[in-house]
């Protein structure tokens, strides 16, 4: 399941209740279709699951939380509700303001795990499909986790809805439910379900996303909801619900990729 996005776009988050994610849905039904890359296209639903990397000093979560411009973040993520997919996806997303750009790999698990347990891309057989994007994506990955020391730090997984415009696909609207997570991640952890830590208590998380020009019925959504829009990181926030007293979790911790 790949969602190739081309060039950088704008993004804008909300924190809504169920109410108005059912208002919502009805509202737009006119202007989207369900994204096609749904587990059930009459729901317009999938399941994401990603593990996030940081540094020993969580710089990626400090620099989300002391609002710096331009920031990047790491993960590797699975779109499958159940077992192993055919493809996991190594990401780095890139921020600058409420712009986002993301370079992303497709892998087969085998390549992915190889890739994250040796921080090596590994040699490349006939059948592969690693196609000359997708091995710059993967090696800038690799590239990172090694400069900056960058290992697993927490596993985030949620049910997404996901809509897209009928006429203009590069603008979408989601909304992700069940915020769930796990501290110190192994790679197998983005096939399990595990015990999750709930972190979002109900509510749900409204994204906007376009290229240059937010369509009009955007516009629209945003003046009938009375939408404010702010600032929310999966990452953040699941951390921030495993600490116990002040500071984000400990740095010294057990390596959460297996060998």
């Amino acid at each position: 399941m790949s969602r190739t996005i081309a060039g950088w776009r704008e993004e804008f988050k909300y924190w809504i209740d169920g109410d108005q994610a059912r208002r919502i849905v009805r509202a737009i039904s006119s202007f989207v279709v369900p994204d096609p890359h749904a587990d059930s296209h009459a729901e317009a639903t999938y399941t994401v699951r990603s593990i996030y990397y940081d540094s020993p000093r969580f710089d990626f979560y400090h620099h989300k939380v002391d609002g710096l411009r331009r920031r990047k973040k790491l993960r590797v993520r699975s779109y499958a509700r159940d077992g192993i997919p055919e493809r996991l996806f190594l990401e780095i997303k890139h921020k600058r303001g409420r712009k986002v750009l993301k370079e992303r790999a497709p892998l087969s698990p085998d390549l992915c795990k190889h890739a994250l347990v040796h921080k090596e891309i590994p040699p490349l057989q006939p059948g592969d499909g690693m196609t000359p994007g997708t091995l710059r994506a993967a090696g800038r990955f690799v590239w990172f986790t090694r400069q900056l020391c960058l290992e697993p730090v927490v596993l985030v997984a949620y049910d997404r809805t996901a809509y897209v415009d009928r006429w203009h696909p590069q603008a979408r609207l989601t909304m992700d439910r069940g915020v769930q997570s796990l501290l110190w991640p192994t790679y197998d952890a983005l096939f399990e379900e595990g015990h999750l830590h709930p972190c979002t208590n109900g509510h749900v998380i409204l994204e906007l996303k376009f290229g240059d020009c937010m369509p009009q019925w955007m516009r629209c959504l945003i003046r009938s909801e009375g939408l404010m829009s702010t600032s929310i990181s999966k990452y953040c926030l699941s951390l921030e619900s495993w600490r116990s007293g002040q500071g984000v979790p400990e740095a010294s911790h057990p390596s959460g990729m297996d060998h």
